[in-house]
């Protein structure tokens, strides 16, 4: 049986190479979504969610979810 991605710590690097990829490598277009309050995090800034690794993982499946087009 697979593990879920749930079970797989993000780490900083992880999450930040999904946005590169996610991003094309755009820095700047980064930094203005990282600093962009979303409404899917009641307000917050994506850039504050890196602090722990359960906000890292709620990151990172928002960011999944956006390359995949599942969200409203």
């Amino acid at each position: 049986m697979s593990a879920d991605s749930e079970d797989v710590e993000i780490t900083i690097e992880k999450l930040q190479q999904e946005l590169r990829m996610f991003f094309c490598n755009d820095d700047t277009t980064i930094n203005e979504w990282l600093d962009l309050p979303l409404p899917v995090l009641n307000g917050e800034r994506p850039r504050n969610m890196f602090d722990t690794a359960e906000r890292r993982q709620q990151l990172f499946q928002i960011v999944e979810e956006m390359k995949y087009g599942e969200m409203a």
